[in-house]
Parts: C-alpha cells; sequence; structure tokens
C-alpha cells in the first residue's frame, strides 16, 4: 500500500516528462514544469497541513486521534488557523 503513492508519482512525472519533451515550448510543458518546480519548492509538512484541511472541509471528513474527541469542520479550521499579531 505504501508503493502506490511514488509508483503513482514515478508514472505521471516520467508521462510529463515525455510530453514534455515532445512538445517543448508549447503549454503542456509550461504547464507541467512550472507544476513540477512549485511542488518541489513547496514544504511536504505544509502541502500535507493543507491537504488534511481541504479533506476535512471538502469532504466533511472528520480527524480521529486516541486522546481527541471528533472535531467538525470547523473546529479543525480554527485549530489550524495562524493567528496574526496585532
Amino acid at each position: 500500500m505504501g508503493a502506490i503513492g511514488p509508483l503513482g508519482a514515478i508514472v505521471v512525472g516520467i508521462a510529463a516528462g515525455v510530453l514534455s519533451a515532445w512538445r517543448r515550448g508549447s503549454a503542456i510543458d509550461r504547464a507541467s514544469t512550472s507544476l513540477a518546480l512549485a511542488f518541489y519548492a513547496f514544504p511536504t509538512q505544509f502541502l500535507g497541513l493543507m491537504l488534511l484541511i481541504l479533506l476535512i472541509v471538502q469532504f466533511a471528513i472528520w480527524a480521529h486521534a486516541s486522546s481527541v474527541a471528533q472535531a467538525t469542520a470547523e473546529e479543525a479550521l480554527a485549530a489550524a488557523r495562524v493567528r496574526q499579531p496585532g
């Protein structure tokens, strides 16, 4: 089960690379290069947190922890918000 994600990433990455090389300078090339650069530069932990919040909000999936009761989507968003000073 843990190999499905990396295997999917390899397949998608190779396909995007072949399309980019085949259609050099096209919109597909620019889009795949931009997406690859953005995901490479993005911190993994932050991306995981944002995807988790997206899943909680969009699909009403509640996060479970052994010592924490079920939280609603609003409570999860309130807990994840970064408070700005001032």
